[in-house]
């Protein structure tokens, strides 16, 4: 019979001190794993409102690009230009001849 080249060596012993070894290193790895994942998804939360906020950034500024065509649309001399355009006999009120309302006027004055 053979031999074996070398002595089976006795088990190590399991001991309260391993366990807590072992309680420590696992719980560094799920808090350094924790810590990368929470990272990364703040970095892509940062990502995502950059994306939102230079979204607005673009739709304010459309926004304030369509009032300035409308104001410069709407303006006395290009109503004018418009409506002669189009060959309507519209004709022009004089500023003096134009009613203006304060906000404190009755439209109507009571019955009695």
């Amino acid at each position: 019979m053979m031999e074996a080249p070398y002595k089976a060596s006795a088990r190590r012993q399991w001991t309260p001190m391993t366990g807590v070894v072992t309680l420590v290193c696992v719980s560094f790895v799920l808090i350094g794993l924790e810590h990368v994942l929470t990272k990364n998804r703040i970095h892509a939360l940062g990502k995502q409102q950059r994306l939102i906020e230079k979204e607005i950034s673009d739709q304010e500024q459309s926004a304030r690009s369509l009032e300035i065509k409308i104001a410069e649309s709407l303006t006395r001399k290009n109503l004018m230009e418009k409506l002669s355009e189009r060959g309507t006999k519209l004709k022009g009120i004089k500023v003096e001849n134009i009613v203006r309302l304060s906000v404190n006027t009755p439209l109507a004055t009571p019955v009695e």
